[in-house]
């Protein structure tokens, strides 16, 4: 049995469309049972990114739900309720773990850009 795997597919401005080429790659390789890919907003929070770049909450939130609609096969729209986690950053969980661009890996996708917090593989 594979293990599922959440794809977080982080968007900005720039990249708005980046979860297209992301979705057709899994589906072409009959990966999209194990693996849900899904928009993950980028912000500023650690000074590493431009705020220019940034999405706000209202338009994220719009491609965010367009991107899931688009993909659900059933052509319903996404239910996508609120579950129960005892702790909302990947940092505490054992096997979480983020891979940036360059090949960095990270405990938290905060941490990203931050060579000092991250192991290159």
């Amino acid at each position: 049995m594979l293990p599922v795997v959440s794809l977080r597919i982080n968007i900005d401005k720039e990249n708005l469309t980046a979860g297209e080429g992301v979705y057709n790659f899994l589906r072409d390789n009959s990966m999209l049972e194990n693996v849900h890919p899904y928009y993950g907003m980028i912000t500023n929070d650690t000074g590493t990114h431009n705020d220019a770049k940034c999405l706000n909450n209202c338009d994220f939130t719009e491609i965010s739900y367009d991107y899931n609609y688009a993909k659900n096969t059933n052509n319903e729209h996404p239910v996508q309720y609120p579950i129960k986690k005892s702790s909302f950053c990947g940092a505490d969980s054992l096997w979480s773990y983020v891979v940036d661009a360059e090949g960095w890996l990270y405990k938290c996708y905060c941490e990203i850009g931050d060579e000092n917090n991250g192991l290159e593989i």
